[in-house]
């Protein structure tokens, strides 16, 4: 039996909506899996309805460690899985208790392919039976610094099949989603907008979906520039998608990410991003789309590269098209090939 350990913190992650797709590929390949949810917060209420889980297959706990090593040790002798950066520790843990075996997914974020581990990232890691990793480029960072093999367990777009995007009219429609903390650099939204109202006469509407520390003041400050401004906190997947099919660009800098689920869904919808150039964002544009990639320094090309691209339907969408056909996107065929290698080797 694997028990896949995710943390639910009151909002919709893309660790903990992966973590779903993990349950339902391991359950189609008939292998038992079952997944903890642990839940921070005692107010946070999940739709578990929604997500059509097999029955059975999802326990929910709030967070206490009492709690969890009761319900571990009334399952069949398992193996522990971390399914985000946070649920290792506890892993470890609870396998020292059974005398069991813990493994981990490595989703990026709190880990940085562009930096040195911690003593105690590396001993933890070291520790484990087996790896996954969402991305190539975490793939390559662990067997560089600490010389482990992992599985590479690239999730695809949820979107089954690739949308081109409709004719649209003359308002810019720019989308941000993640949460609103430092590591995800929201106040780049400002920079792009205040150009797109200084230098230029095209209407722009700023579409936001996320919270966190700085939510108030990114509020404040995006609604003094434009007062096209739509804030959503915690909907559904099924909402974000009629999101994406009201929207041109996608904005994202953020400094550090694995693989971001948004991204992919993003070219999926027929969405152009605009994103960092860090080593998630460059491993799904690939080559053919590094036009699209920029430094925290390069605003003004990033604003630039938006306006001619929205130069009319046609540009956007031969760019929307380009996308989709070079971008990394894998399929639901090879997620479960990931899937199946690496619950076998446990």
């Amino acid at each position: 039996m694997n028990v896949l350990l995710v943390y639910y913190k009151g909002y919709i992650t893309g660790s903990f909506l992966s973590s779903i797709d993990f349950l339902k590929t391991a359950h189609h390949l008939k292998i038992p899996t079952k997944l903890l949810c642990i839940r921070q917060e005692k107010k946070a209420i999940i739709q578990w309805d929604e997500y059509l889980l097999p029955p059975g297959s999802f326990i929910e706990v709030h967070d206490c460690v009492a709690s969890i090593q009761e319900i571990i040790k009334e399952l069949p002798r398992c193996n522990i899985i971390a399914s985000s950066h946070r649920a290792i520790k506890l892993a470890k843990n609870l396998a020292d208790t059974l005398n069991s075996k813990y493994s981990v997914i490595v989703r990026g974020g709190t880990i940085n392919s562009q930096k040195e581990l911690s003593d105690e990232d590396k001993y933890l890691l070291k520790g484990a039976k087996n790896i996954a990793c969402v991305a190539m480029h975490l793939c390559e960072f662990l067997e560089r610094s600490l010389n482990l093999k992992t599985v590479l367990l690239r999730h695809p777009p949820k979107c089954k099949d690739l949308v081109m995007p409709r004719r649209f009219d003359s308002t810019l429609k720019l989308l941000y989603i993640g949460q609103l903390v430092e590591r995800k650099s929201p106040e780049t939204l400002l920079e792009v907008l205040k150009y797109f109202k200084q230098k230029t006469s095209i209407e722009v509407s700023m579409t936001i979906i996320g919270q966190g520390p700085k939510r108030d003041r990114i509020i404040k400050e995006v609604s003094d520039v434009t007062k096209e401004l739509s804030f959503f906190e915690n909907l559904q997947p099924w909402e974000v998608d009629e999101i994406f099919a009201r929207n041109n660009f996608l904005v994202s800098f953020s400094r550090n990410e694995g693989r971001p689920r948004v991204v992919l869904e993003a070219i999926a919808h027929g969405l152009i991003p605009i994103l960092s150039s860090i080593p998630a964002h460059k491993e799904i544009l690939g080559k053919h789309n590094s036009d699209l990639l920029f430094t925290d320094q390069e605003i003004l090309p990033a604003c630039k590269t938006i306006s001619a691209n929205f130069m009319s339907y046609l540009v956007f969408r031969d760019k929307v098209k380009t996308l989709q056909e070079k971008s990394v996107l894998d399929t639901m065929e090879e997620f479960c090939l990931g899937v199946g290698e690496f619950l076998r080797a446990n």
